[in-house]
């Protein structure tokens, strides 16, 4: 056995204390023509990755240097062996079965030796001393693929300690065999015999850690507990058959309690995804929209020939979300569940940022100097993609029936396991993963979670004339112009204005050709095979599941064929779909049909940008129940819009669009107001939590202590801070003590009494302290036109900006769009890269636009603007 057998067996990456990836070992393994490499960093994160990327041509042993309980390296060889090296970096008691050590110390080399534990006194550095008796393996350590890398090295170093850089001299580097010679030929062959001897990886074979024999029968006795049609109960059924085959019961009864508890604690919730496509889950009430009723398959969801289990994504109300997280960890077990982790990445800016501070270089200096700024970009493309740091994901929680902490390292944090590897990661392990996404639109629809007319004219006439900000998923002004466009009748309808709004259906071509069809100005032709496919979007493959039911009807691809196909092509693994293709091609001649290469180019292209229609109907019903709550329970509709700070628009822009609704709101008081708004004779309230810098402390205080008679009890009991009792004179929410708020002011900087005249820039005031005033701020302008006059031809009309995006020009020039809004409504501009350059307009301004009214685009293409009144600033 000669030199060539070397394996490298403490390399450290750069998800540890390294700097080198994946492709970077790949590349220098292929010089030197060693055969495998066995990473060691002190953590689990890059593990996966490395295998997936090197399994093809090198073989990957997984392992960690540690320090406790004794201070080397772990491997393992088999399955015990992983489960207890998972406890040792999960910090847990273990014991050392399948496990491969090698140590530093000697007195640990005897010890282990002694208990009859495979161990290896490892041999560091060529010229090492150690006992003849002992059997050794060498083990240099690497920290980066290429001798020329110590400079990243050194970068990388700088950063992960916050310290200014220095340059390091080290040559801890993948070495070629050559320069491994001049360690002992026994620790060489070491490398090797440890490197043979392990054969086992727990990403060799997928696992499902779900599989229950009792849970199918539980699964099926609660199906057959529903009052199911005839359709419902071969619907169920067929799905029992592949959730049984899939050996996944056990998971659907978890989501059958999760369902059961946000029903009994009143918590809005829906699935997202392709999981809105099981009956199963409608039936439980977890789904709100019936996949029967809309036509949406399964098998987008889950088939037989789908090899990775499926992810069952939960939106709930973001208020809410930390009371489910702790009901899946009481039913599950906290020791059977935790959440993933996220390998967060390097990003230009962000390296950028980093390197300035290591360089000891202002951003700003940077910028001055071109060759200095040159360097610094270098260096930072060398950085980005590579892990920066590690975060708990916010929403991904796994699931297992075993332990967590023996399929996978993990940390503990706020009273859940954290596992010790990303999303991939713990799919490849054989996790099923639950995703509990906090939503804030939800809070909006809470008083109509259940609304059984979904026909209603007035909500759809409302969503087809754009009046939806504060709507769930619908109020952004793209989409205001779509829902114009198409005008809506029906939940389908507005699931495929949905999805067309996803930026694929522009590129692929399915919007522009959509439109046209709606319009009348297209008429297009498919064969007879597909007319109750295509029939609902007129022609258009929008929907995955459309390419999917397409093929199994046109060609008679499998449910499983037709997955793999969508998967191919939505990933453009070219090879794949040549040999698709001609399968296509082929089963569609043996039964008979015609125009197969029209269908097929149809196929192709829609496949590739076409969006889920599970996803697209279930927001759509909840875009109508948002709507339905804005017409018929619009005070409460608004209360909660503005109190869940969320939505596309800003708060003062949701108020406005309250007081055009018919519901006023009014400036906040010291002894009624709430944290949030609230109702008050058919109004609403402004919360002291909307007043610029109000601390909780403060308003717990005024909590306690309130009713106030006069603004010097008001000082005495709640002694706020200076600041915050200044925002709360300007917020007039010390009004109703009835003194002027310059006297207010005077008592409160100065201790006197004020004895001048009273203000007039109480709307300036109160506009500093909410963003909003009592009335809408153009409310005093003179002006020659009000938004809701704008017919068609050229405008001149004036409006708060309530939004802006901006986006590139092919040319590369800079344009934007905003929205503007006056006391009767609000309407779209479209500012050039021309006049853009020419002017400085920001979110609260109020501008004077003057242009061209597109009646088409419902949008004003502008010619000049010009800013009246800077209340960004404010």
């Amino acid at each position: 056995m000669g030199f060539s057998d070397y394996i490298p067996l403490r390399v450290h990456t750069e998800y540890g204390e390294g700097v080198s990836g994946a492709e970077d070992y790949w590349e220098r393994l292929s010089e030197t023509g060693i055969k495998g490499i066995g990473i060691v960093d002190n953590n689990f994160y890059g593990a996966y990755d490395f295998y997936k990327h090197l399994k093809d041509r090198f073989k990957v042993i997984i392992g960690a240097e540690i320090n406790k309980p004794f201070n080397g390296i772990v491997f393992f060889e088999n399955e015990k062996g992983y489960r207890n090296f998972s406890r040792i970096l999960s910090g847990l008691a273990f014991d050392k079965e399948g496990l491969i050590f090698i140590v530093f110390d000697i007195k640990d080399y005897e010890k282990l030796n002694f208990e009859g534990v495979p161990v290896y006194y490892g041999v560091q550095y060529p010229e090492q001393y150690y006992p003849s008796s002992l059997k050794i393996v060498a083990v240099p350590k690497v920290l980066y693929s290429r001798k020329e890398d110590v400079f990243l090295f050194s970068v990388m170093k700088a950063i992960r300690e916050k310290r200014i850089y220095k340059s390091l001299i080290c040559d801890e580097y993948l070495k070629e065999k050559e320069e491994m010679k001049r360690f002992p030929e026994d620790g060489l062959k070491g490398t090797f015999e440890i490197f043979e001897r392990i054969g086992f990886s727990p990403f060799d074979k997928r696992k499902n850690f779900f599989s229950d024999d009792n849970a199918n029968i539980e699964l099926y006795n609660i199906i057959k507990g529903f009052n199911l049609k005839d359709e419902e109960k071969k619907r169920s059924e067929y799905e029992f058959m592949i959730i049984k085959e899939k050996n996944i019961s056990g998971f659907f009864l978890l989501v059958k309690k999760i369902a059961d508890f946000l029903k009994e604690n009143e918590i809005m919730a829906n699935v997202r995804g392709s999981a809105g496509g099981s009956f199963l889950l409608y039936l439980f009430g977890i789904s709100k929209v019936n996949p029967l009723r809309f036509k949406i398959p399964f098998e987008r969801f889950l088939n037989l020939g789908r090899e990775d289990l499926p992810d069952v994504d939960i939106d709930v109300d973001y208020k809410r979300r930390d009371e489910v997280f702790s009901f899946i960890k009481k039913i599950a077990g906290k020791n059977r569940c935790g959440f993933v982790s996220v390998v967060n990445r390097f990003e230009y800016r962000s390296s950028f940022r980093f390197l300035s501070r290591i360089f000891g270089v202002p951003p700003s200096m940077i910028n001055e100097d071109e060759g200095l700024k040159e360097d610094i970009q270098k260096i930072s493309m060398r950085l980005i993609g590579k892990p920066s740091y590690i975060s708990r994901h916010p929403s991904a929680i796994a699931l297992s029936n075993d332990d967590v902490f023996e399929r996978i390292p993990v940390k503990e944090e706020d009273g859940f396991y954290v596992l010790c590897g990303d999303k991939d990661t713990v799919e490849e392990l054989g996790f099923i993963k639950l995703d509990i996404l906090g939503v804030r639109g939800f809070s909006s629809m809470i008083n109509v979670k259940y609304v059984d007319d979904i026909n209603d004219e007035n909500v759809f006439n409302a969503i087809s004339d754009g009046k939806t900000i504060g709507a769930f998923q619908i109020e952004s002004p793209p989409m205001r112009q779509i829902l114009r466009e198409i005008r809506p009748g029906t939940i389908e309808e507005l699931g495929i204005a949905l999805a067309l709004i996803r930026p694929g259906a522009s590129e692929g071509g399915a919007r522009e050709i959509y439109l046209k069809a709606r319009k009348g100005e297209a008429f297009l032709k498919y064969p007879d095979e597909l007319k109750e496919i295509l029939d609902e979007t007129l022609g258009v493959f929008i929907y995955q599941e459309q390419s999917i039911d397409a093929l199994k009807r046109f060609a008679g691809f499998t449910d499983e064929e037709s997955e793999r196909f969508r998967r191919i092509l939505t990933k453009e693994r070219c090879s794949d779909i040549k040999g698709l293709r001609e399968i296509f091609f082929e089963r569609a001649r043996k039964l008979g049909r015609e125009n197969i290469e029209d269908v097929w180019e149809k196929i192709e292209k829609f496949t590739r940008y076409g969006f889920n229609k599970a996803h697209s109907i279930s927001y759509a019903y909840l875009s109508y129940l948002s709507m339905f709550s804005k017409i018929y329970d619009t005070i409460q509709f608004f209360r909660s819009v503005l109190n869940s700070g969320g939505g596309y628009y800003p708060v003062f822009g949701i108020v406005e669009e309250s007081r055009r609704c018919g519901i006023d709101v009014i400036l906040p008081d010291i002894n009624e107001s709430e944290w949030g708004f609230k109702e008050k004779d058919g109004k609403l309230l402004t919360g002291l939590g909307f007043v610029k810098f109000m601390s909780e402390k403060t308003y717990k205080k005024i909590i306690r202590e309130r009713p106030f008679s006069d603004f010097y009890e008001f000082i005495n009991k709640v002694r706020p801070d200076l600041k915050e009792c200044d925002y709360l004179i300007k917020s007039g929410a010390l009004d109703r003590f009835g003194i002027k708020r310059e006297e207010m002011f005077s008592i409160l900087y100065t201790g006197n009494k004020f004895k001048g005249g009273s203000s007039s820039d109480y709307f300036l005031q109160e506009m500093e302290a909410l963003s909003f005033s009592s009335k809408h701020p153009l409310f005093n302008f003179e002006r020659r036109m009000r938004i809701m006059d704008i017919k068609e031809g050229f405008v001149e009309v004036m409006g708060r900006v309530i939004s802006e995006r901006g986006l590139w020009t092919r040319r590369g020039e800079r344009m934007c769009f905003l929205t503007i809004d006056d006391e009767t409504g609000y309407v779209e501009v479209v500012v050039f890269p021309d006049l853009l350059k020419r002017i400085s307009v920001s979110m609260g301004d109020i501008i004077s636009v003057k242009g061209n009214y597109d009646k088409k685009r419902f949008s004003i293409n502008s010619l000049s603007i010009e800013n009246i009144l800077r209340l960004s600033i404010i």
